[in-house]
């Protein structure tokens, strides 16, 4: 009874193997078809036990064959640690074969993380370049105006001045949207008068006010294209190298840094304990 008891903990044993195993690979299929192989074998034991308990009843009847059941049991019980032994083998390689799937899958997931950062490093490069040769940034067009009479556009737009007054007021009571509508609807009228350069330096304010920092970067960098030397030079490269760490390019926020330090040595007041800052979070050497 003993003997049975063991075949079918070792079937049960077999037969609750996870899918999760049933990986296609050489090891795999070589393992999978040590088990079968195993199995077959305690097929061929519970047959043989079986074979030796017809021959027992027949020596309790007083059959000839009652001499040959002690040596078909030691026979049985080789085969059974036999097959233990295997088991075990089998079990230690199938954890193996675990282990090496599971840090294969860590090593692929770590390889797509650094593919998407790379991706979307190189997109931000792209759109940094294009801006440049735009010279100016898209913006999306305006939301269309109210249902409501007393909340409809008028035909005409205000005066550039009146418009940019009007972005000033809504940046500095955080009203980004407001703020870059009036300083997209001044860059569409005219993106080449002297009041643009107000208007995209606004432009890049209310986007970084949004938190959209890519396009902050470009709106920043393309008002200091239009004036380096002008009266947003420095908070244009300032407010570039803030946009640049927000989307963790620190070594090109460094690089806006250094070349803030270039173009003007003695920086304003305001600037240079800003800048300071900014380096240190950056890491800027």
């Amino acid at each position: 009874m003993g003997i049975r008891i063991l075949i079918v903990v070792l079937l049960l044993a077999f037969a609750a193997q996870p899918a999760g195993a049933q990986i296609v690979s050489r090891e795999a299929i070589a393992l999978r078809n040590q088990i079968l192989e195993v199995k077959h074998e305690v097929d061929q034991l519970r047959r043989q036990i079986e074979a030796g308990a017809g021959h027992n009843q027949g020596s309790a009847l007083g059959g000839a064959y009652g001499p040959a059941a002690p040596a078909s049991a030691g026979t049985s019980n080789d085969l059974i640690a036999t097959l233990l032994d295997r088991v075990t083998s089998l079990q230690g390689q199938v954890r193996s074969l675990r282990g090496r799937v599971s840090e294969l899958s860590n090593k692929v997931d770590r390889q797509v993380a650094d593919l998407d950062k790379k991706v979307a490093d190189l997109e931000f490069q792209f759109q940094l370049g294009q801006g440049k040769k735009a010279g100016s940034v898209a913006f999306p067009a305006p939301a269309p105006a109210p249902a409501h009479p007393a909340a409809r556009v008028a035909a005409t737009p205000p005066p550039p001045e009146v418009l940019l007054q009007q972005g000033e007021t809504a940046l500095a009571r955080a009203d980004y949207p407001t703020a870059l509508t009036a300083a997209e609807t001044v860059l569409k009228a005219d993106s080449r008068s002297p009041r643009a350069y107000d208007a995209q330096f606004l432009a890049a304010q209310a986007l970084f006010g949004e938190k959209q920092f890519t396009r902050a970067a470009l709106a920043y960098d393309d008002a200091y294209s239009r004036s380096p030397t002008g009266p947003h030079a420095q908070d244009s490269l300032l407010g570039l190298a803030r946009s640049l760490v927000a989307i963790n390019q620190k070594p090109a926020a460094c690089g806006a840094l250094s070349k803030l330090h270039q173009q003007f040595p003695t920086l304003r007041s305001d600037v240079a304990p800003a800048a300071a800052a900014l380096a240190h979070q950056a890491g800027c050497s």
